[in-house]
């Protein structure tokens, strides 16, 4: 069987793919991702077949045209609207060379992540079945509504005009913070995938303070997310914990002698030594500290990282503090640190839900029943 894997540009959108078309290839089947962006070499680092589906195009650029639709006074999440017409145009870039790739490759069957439409619209036109694979907290089902209305250029141009049909949905995270209704519910653990990396000798052995991670994700320092960051990392250095703190290319300034820098690390290698995280609320690691069953500390920014938060929040395992973008509404303290690293039924909650992850299907589950499909 041959699987074609279409995904938006970001890290967070392809990381997430590998573990299952790791676990199709081990089982002999064929795959093939056409990207863009920087989930071209993400691919390529795990070691799977990859097209650069729009070779030189400045993404950031397509994402930034938009910016000045966004009022960041309001906060929260941007509109539906807006993001349908941001997402269509990042789609619309890969289009050309997904419907030339799968006319050559003849794939039997298509995964495609939320807000990426090229892969549903390759599906439909060769009439193989869609699946989606979900990448974040709720469900991905609708999603493709918002870019279609958006997407018509390259629906007339590859002719399909009907939205695709999703045939099935898999949903990697636990039915205690994503509940369906009806049996056919395919269900994935997720396995945190951060690419590989060198790992310093300290990040596998837990200290004997407690250790925190703190991150604002591959994207956030292109935003300033690091400067807000700069009051609790001073006062951190009054604390007796050890911080990691992730820079992903920002940077800050009078960093305290107990707050290590790392550029990148795989968080999937330091949150079993870590005993709290204090993050942006992207999906993958907040994913990641679930499945460490560490309390969580969010300060969203954008995107979908506020209803992680609230999701957060609600579930038990961790808080959210104040609005990442409207700093007057930042009120994270180091003391909220110290709640994170103290609270038992915070810490119940999140051991709670990282064992109801582990037992969820693994990836090579899933693999029968797509299958069936192809």
């Amino acid at each position: 069987m041959r699987v074609l894997f279409t995904t938006s540009p970001g890290l967070g959108h392809a990381l997430p793919m590998a573990p299952l078309a790791w676990a199709l290839r081990t089982a002999g089947h064929e795959v093939l991702f056409v990207c863009s962006g920087a989930a071209v070499s993400a691919v390529e680092k795990a070691g799977l077949p990859v097209i650069d589906g729009a070779p030189g195009a400045d993404i950031m650029a397509t994402f930034m045209k938009y910016q000045g639709d966004v009022d960041p006074a309001k906060g929260g999440p941007p509109p539906e609207d807006l993001v349908g017409r941001m997402f269509a145009d990042v789609s619309a870039l890969i289009t050309d060379r997904v419907v030339a790739a799968a006319g050559a490759w003849r794939p039997d069957l298509v995964v495609h992540t939320v807000l990426e439409a090229s892969g549903p619209l390759i599906a439909a036109r060769l009439g193989v079945p869609a699946v989606l694979c979900g990448l974040h907290l709720g469900r991905g089902t609708g999603t493709s509504e918002l870019l279609w209305p958006h997407f018509t250029a390259m629906r007339e141009r590859h002719g399909v005009d009907q939205l695709p049909r999703v045939w099935q949905e898999i949903i990697i995270v636990p039915p205690s913070l994503c509940p369906v209704a009806g049996d056919d519910d395919w269900r994935m653990r997720h396995i945190p995938y951060n690419q590989g990396g060198q790992l310093p000798d300290w990040a596998l052995v837990r200290p004997p303070r407690p250790r925190i991670c703190i991150t604002v994700g591959s994207v956030g320092p292109t935003f300033g997310a690091m400067a807000q960051l700069q009051r609790l990392l001073t006062d951190l250095g009054d604390k007796d914990v050890e911080a990691v703190l992730t820079t992903g290319g920002g940077s800050v300034e009078d960093v305290p002698g107990n707050v290590r820098l790392v550029d990148w690390i795989p968080l999937s290698a330091l949150l079993p030594t870590c005993s709290a995280i204090l993050h942006h609320g992207g999906s993958g690691t907040t994913l990641a500290a679930l499945d460490a069953g560490i309390p969580q500390v969010v300060v969203p920014f954008g995107a979908d990282q506020f209803s992680n938060a609230e999701l957060i929040a609600k579930s038990g395992a961790g808080i959210q503090r104040g609005n990442g973008i409207r700093p007057g509404d930042n009120d994270l303290s180091a003391a909220d640190l110290d709640w994170a690293l103290s609270d038992e039924p915070t810490r119940t909650a999140a051991t709670a839900l990282r064992e109801e992850m582990h037992a969820m299907p693994l990836p090579p589950a899933i693999v029968p029943r797509l299958e069936q499909l192809g």
